[in-house]
């Protein structure tokens, strides 16, 4: 049996700087894991995914319980993406470096996709991966421009992708125009403190995107809310 939420939205939230995460809230992240979570925890050779896998998990179910008001459990399909066994509710879930993104819609598929800013040859990159008109516009582009406008489509081709359950270079995504998929109409983007995020989703209604940064007590993480519209 599928149950639908009796609240409709779609909601977002990012935490910054994992690393200085409390062991109290740590050990909470663990703790909301079900027997599977825990063992894929214990197969993970590296502390940094270790961390990155229990917190996105931890956040997705207190997200979820705040703006929907139901307990959840989190499973992956053979294919990876998340998603909620026995609920209308569709997931998606990033790390990268020190920051985690998870979010959820009741309205559509949703993907996310964050990205740490780091050198890179972006030129290399785009040749390689984008459609040529992409290819042309990035090669117009002053040098001080092109880390953030490389960030912004790379980041919108890989949540678009999360949000169909395909890789990014599955079936050519990364060549694929952003502008040429109309079937997302709600596509958004945010560049802050080193790191880009975009999200999207098949619906017109807004996404509340919070971002956290872990705390040493209760409730773990401190939030700042805004909406996307």
């Amino acid at each position: 049996m599928i149950n639908k939420p009796a609240i409709n939205c779609a909601s977002a939230i990012i935490l910054e700087d994992i690393t200085k995460s409390s062991d109290t809230f740590l050990k909470k992240c663990v703790e909301s894991l079900e027997s599977s979570g825990k063992n894929r925890v214990a197969k993970i050779k590296s502390l940094e995914r270790q961390q990155q896998f229990v917190i996105s998990r931890f956040l997705m179910q207190q997200i979820i319980m705040e703006k929907l008001a139901v307990a959840i459990n989190l499973d992956s399909s053979l294919k990876g993406k998340p998603y909620i066994p026995g609920w209308l509710i569709y997931c998606s879930i990033s790390h990268s470096g020190n920051s985690v993104a998870v979010a959820f819609s009741t309205y559509s598929e949703i993907g996310i996709d964050i990205e740490i800013h780091r050198k890179r040859n972006f030129k290399k990159l785009v040749k390689n991966y984008f459609h040529p008109d992409e290819i042309q516009t990035f090669n117009a582009l002053e040098e001080h421009n092109t880390l953030i406008w490389f960030y912004t489509h790379w980041t919108l081709k890989e949540a678009m992708a999360k949000a169909k359950g395909e890789g990014i270079f599955h079936g050519h995504n990364l060549r694929k125009k952003i502008n040429n998929n109309k079937n997302f109409v709600l596509q958004k983007y945010i560049s802050r403190n080193s790191y880009s995020l975009s999200c999207v989703h098949y619906s017109k209604d807004p996404i509340e995107l919070e971002i956290a940064t872990p705390l040493d007590y209760e409730p773990w993480i401190d939030l700042t809310s805004q909406t996307w519209s």
